[in-house]
């Protein structure tokens, strides 16, 4: 488990403070450190995880402060965006990060109430929803990985969703259900006479 308060926290956030570029020693996922120079813009929390958002000379990047293992406070005044708003950022990173985990978008059309649970359950990964005023059922956009896990997470739901699109997860839900049905099919029973 990550600490609530990572080493290098109180350096990173002297740096965003005082306005300083840092060297920055990061430890990739693939364990390679390297170290660039960074212009830190801001800190965030998600989860008890801390993470920095910087510039570099790629591009704004997003570190996992646990995995830095150097800062280094230089002399030169960092170069904030003059448009760069904080909470603006994390949201686009927030999104970015949830649509390389859920690649794929299923429409789906359902009640208020299981669009609560839907909510409930795929958080971010549910989209802006459409209110049919005639009908009152709602169409919504989920983000899920792959189809026929979205299919088994949804096979719950029953009648109460109905999916216009893609149609393999539809056919995914077809198929789970002519399952459930040959596994839980009445036994015939014997009546005895008297």
């Amino acid at each position: 488990d990550e600490p609530v308060t990572p080493v290098h926290l109180e350096a990173l956030q002297r740096s965003v403070i005082e306005g300083v570029q840092v060297e920055l020693g990061y430890r990739r996922r693939d364990g390679e450190v390297s170290v660039r120079t960074v212009h830190p813009l801001g800190l965030v929390v998600k989860n008890s995880t801390w993470y920095l958002i910087g510039d570099t000379t790629a591009g704004q990047r997003t570190f996992r402060v646990s995995r830095v293992r150097s800062v280094t406070e230089t002399d030169r005044p960092i170069v904030r965006p003059d448009d760069f708003d904080l909470s603006e950022a994390w949201r686009s990173i927030v999104t970015n990060i949830d649509a390389q985990r859920a690649p794929l978008a299923v429409s789906l059309r359902t009640d208020e109430r299981t669009l609560d649970v839907l909510r409930y359950m795929f958080g971010s990964r549910v989209g802006e929803e459409s209110v049919d005023a005639a009908s009152g059922r709602v169409t919504v956009e989920v983000r899920a990985q792959s189809e026929l896990m979205l299919a088994r997470q949804l096979a719950g739901f029953a009648d109460a969703i109905e999916i216009l699109a893609p149609a393999a997860v539809r056919d995914h839900l077809a198929e789970i259900g002519r399952g459930l049905v040959r596994r839980h099919k009445p036994r015939a029973t014997r009546i005895s006479g008297t």
